[in-house]
């Protein structure tokens, strides 16, 4: 257990997925916490990505995605927070809301050849909640949008738990856009992984 700020963790996790928000013209916003907690680095950060993946996955080109985060209790030294992501996907029907933790459950509405993903992005982020002693919730509507909430216990340091200014991210995709692109035609890689959340994770984001 360390010390970890979770506002610039989530700012990071933009960064890694910003080629992909970007490539289809989605607004991400956020409002970053400034939030110094002890905790799991590793469990917090596959969360938001896995969590950030999923909505950019499922947000059609020029679609908006908002991430906030909010206090809602506090004991001592360990406060609730909740974290929201809302976006303007193409949203769940009532009856696939009700597997979507189920692995391998995937959306037929298009056809079984177009339906996307691999079925364990939600599973994965439940798992990962549930390590974490939190809660999550979701509710959906057809061609609408998706919003999770998720609550979490964090173990605070000290008294920085101020509320976060709300960043369009615009920073980020001026450096994004202006580093050199990489070339990775005819490239492999190896990825070795004994954890087997990092391995979906790490198959899902390649």
């Amino acid at each position: 257990t360390e010390e970890y700020d979770l506002g610039e963790q989530i700012r990071q996790c933009c960064i890694i997925l910003s080629a992909r928000w970007m490539e289809k013209n989605i607004e991400l916003s956020c409002i970053l916490p400034d939030v110094i907690y002890l905790g799991n680095r590793e469990l917090m950060q596959h969360l938001w990505l896995n969590i950030i993946s999923n909505a950019i996955k499922y947000t059609p080109a020029g679609g908006t995605i908002a991430f906030s985060v909010k206090e809602i209790a506090i004991q001592g030294t360990v406060s609730k927070y909740q974290f929201t992501v809302a976006d303007t996907g193409f949203g769940m029907t009532e009856e696939f809301l009700q597997k979507i933790f189920v692995p391998f459950e995937r959306d037929m509405r298009f056809g079984a050849r177009k339906a996307m993903g691999t079925g364990l992005g939600m599973t994965i982020v439940k798992n990962l909640v549930t390590q974490m002693n939190g809660d999550i919730a979701i509710s959906s509507a057809v061609n609408k949008g998706t919003c999770v909430v998720i609550t979490l216990p964090l173990n605070l340091q000290g008294e920085c738990k101020k509320c976060g200014d709300q960043c369009k991210l615009g920073a980020i995709k001026t450096k994004v856009t202006n580093d050199e692109p990489v070339d990775l035609t005819g490239c492999k890689i190896l990825v070795a992984e004994d954890n087997e959340i990092n391995m979906e994770i790490v198959t899902e984001l390649l």
